[in-house]
């Protein structure tokens, strides 16, 4: 699956402070593009790290179980049930998991719940104390992030995560996350440079731009205009239409060349659309003759000019702003 992604990390960085960073500019984020319905489930990996451990499973690994309860939005809670019964977790470990996906609380009755019946170890109580700060902070600095959930099943299933994880959904689109990260301590070992630890999220782009689609979120006054576009006449043309939308990048503007070869009526209600400026037509003539004929989307007047006197039309249009 090919995705468009915007990252944001803090490498170097140890401390909690990190994770409150990413959670707060996550919400600036949405605050700015006015997705005030996202919902932000939070989870530490050493909490399920140490619930793990307490059942001592030798079956399977600790990543083979991250996995499958990261499958819960999509499979269902039966469905992680039966695969759990099949990696022999025992009824008992089944039961406590099953009702602690079924809490509908915030992150201290769970955390009571967990204390109650999960045996006590180092990965746990370290996964709870570093929520603890997260949530704690979140909390006294007041800030207006709309909904913050501690979700036991978000596991994140790439294995460099190693302690809080977190993911950024819309409550009314169920199981699409628009953004998504987490702390990871090891990662750059990967690369030959140890101890550096670090923490990030990525946006889903395309998600995001889908969801503010649907939603109209996008600003009315949203400037989407595009200096120049060559229309299409076919790839024979376009091997010398190239070189020209380079060098018109070059000095500073937009340049574009039609997608298809479609008809020259769509192609102009395209550039209408866009606001695109300057329509370039460059076709078996204008090839023959060396010649450009250029129209002005604003004014509707079409001239011809050589490239060379197209470049200075541009350069004066700036100058002239």
């Amino acid at each position: 699956r090919e995705f468009t992604q915007c990252d944001a990390d803090i490498v170097g960085d140890s401390s909690q402070l990190s994770e409150l960073d990413i959670l707060l500019l996550s919400n600036s984020i949405f605050k700015e593009l006015k997705i005030n319905s996202s919902v932000v489930k939070v989870n530490n990996r050493k909490i399920l790290e140490g619930i793990f451990d307490s059942f001592n499973n030798k079956k399977v690994s600790f990543n083979v179980f991250c996995t499958v309860i990261d499958k819960l939005d999509k499979i269902g809670i039966e469905n992680v049930i039966s695969i759990l019964k099949e990696y022999n977790f025992s009824s008992q470990n089944i039961l406590i998991l099953k009702k602690l996906f079924n809490l509908d609380s915030d992150f201290p009755e769970k955390k009571q719940y967990i204390r109650n019946n999960i045996k006590e170890n180092s990965k746990l109580n370290e996964g709870i104390n570093e929520l603890d700060f997260l949530f704690n902070n979140l909390k006294r600095i007041k800030v207006n992030i709309p909904t913050v959930n501690f979700d036991l099943s978000l596991a994140r299933g790439l294995d460099y995560y190693t302690s809080t994880v977190f993911e950024v959904t819309e409550k009314h689109l169920t199981g699409m996350s628009m953004a998504g990260g987490g702390r990871y301590d090891n990662l750059t070992e990967r690369f030959g440079i140890k101890n550096i630890s670090g923490v990030g999220i990525s946006f889903g782009i395309d998600r995001i731009y889908m969801f503010m689609e649907l939603n109209n979120l996008f600003p009315k006054d949203l400037v989407n205009s595009v200096d120049v576009m060559f229309v299409n006449f076919g790839s024979e043309l376009i091997e010398h239409v190239i070189p020209m939308t380079m060098e018109i990048r070059n000095l500073g503007f937009s340049c574009e060349i039609y997608s298809s070869q479609n008809k020259i009526s769509k192609q102009m209600s395209y550039a209408n659309k866009r606001n695109i400026k300057f329509v370039v037509i460059f076709g078996q003539n204008e090839f023959k003759s060396n010649i450009l004929s250029i129209k002005n989307m604003k004014s509707s007047e079409q001239i011809e000019l050589s490239f060379a006197e197209f470049k200075d039309l541009l350069l004066k249009t700036r100058n002239d702003v």
